[in-house]
């Protein structure tokens, strides 16, 4: 499966690790105005090739690779077609996600690029959406063919109480009855030091692998409803119980539903993308003008990397 830098591009920036492209680099005129690839008669300079390579990156040194190549390729080619569907954009969706992922002050490039970006994001969902593609029965026969992949192992939820003397650990513990997950969690809220307490001790829901050892070893060997003895760690003296346990079984339909359905619109929107692109290079005239780059993305090389 091919990947677009800007589709990596977008993913950082929703992760908040996308960083302020660094500084262009002064060009002579001769430079930045010379082209290196001519898409469908449009010509592309230098300096369109290096804004591309470096936005998202902390290294501005960074050599065209064939695969490089191909993505500008393909990146000025749905950006061309979303320019002839017409596709218009909000100037300030452009400026507020720009801020977003570049900080307070983004520059004119950065501006630029996260335009390009919504215009080919615009032009794709509205071109290869697969969800009412996706049917019932298509989605119960990818359960039945893949059910070994819905499979729901051991699983607890646990509450915990944590203090720093283990006496008071103690003091807590003899207050408390099996089962009695309400007075657990008004016990958490009043006394623990923990993280958790504002939610009433809840630790989260784990699967065995989840935990360090030592915490699983004693936190697994809980019945439901069982009060942990006092765990000393790091962080002080643990008290454990178990609200909830769901035993290793095989999912039904209804479980996985909604997985089934996004990995399905997930497929099929792919391969519609593949499709699309594959036909665009089909069709497209394509022209490596810079010797330097004569055998990295030439029509040969512009081909799906798969």
């Amino acid at each position: 499966m091919w990947i677009f830098r800007f589709s990596a591009i977008l993913l950082l920036a929703a992760l908040g690790c996308a960083a302020q492209p660094e500084p262009e680099p002064e060009l002579s005129d001769q430079s930045v105005r010379h082209p290196v690839v001519r898409i469908n008669g449009e010509d592309y300079y230098s300096d369109d090739l290096q804004r591309f390579l470096r936005i998202g990156q902390e290294d501005s040194d960074i050599e065209p690779t064939p695969e490089i190549i191909h993505e500008f390729i393909v990146h000025r080619l749905l950006l061309q077609q979303a320019g002839e569907s017409g596709i218009q954009i909000d100037p300030q969706e452009v400026e507020l996600r720009a801020r977003r992922w570049f900080g307070s002050d983004p520059g004119a490039d950065s501006l630029e690029h996260v335009g390009d970006l919504l215009k080919v994001e615009k032009f794709l969902q509205s071109n290869i959406s697969a969800q009412n593609s996706v049917k019932l029965h298509g989605m119960q026969q990818y359960y039945e063919k893949h059910a070994d992949q819905f499979v729901q192992q051991d699983r607890i939820r646990v509450l915990e109480i944590l203090v720093p003397e283990r006496e008071r650990a103690e003091q807590l513990r003899a207050s408390l009855k099996p089962g009695d997950f309400r007075t657990f969690r008004e016990l958490a809220r009043l006394h623990s030091t923990g993280s958790t307490a504002p939610s009433g001790g809840e630790l989260g829901t784990f699967e065995p692998g989840d935990l360090p050892q030592r915490f699983e070893q004693v936190i697994f060997s809980l019945r439901v409803g069982e009060i942990s003895e006092v765990f000393r760690s790091e962080l002080g003296y643990h008290l454990f119980t178990v609200e909830e346990r769901t035993h290793r079984h095989a999912q039904k339909f209804y479980e996985v539903y909604n997985e089934i359905f996004e990995r399905l619109v997930a497929d099929q929107e792919r391969q519609a993308l593949d499709t699309l692109v594959a036909g665009l290079i089909e069709r497209a005239s394509i022209e490596i003008l810079d010797p330097a780059l004569s055998g990295r993305g030439s029509e040969e090389n512009v081909q799906i990397q798969r």
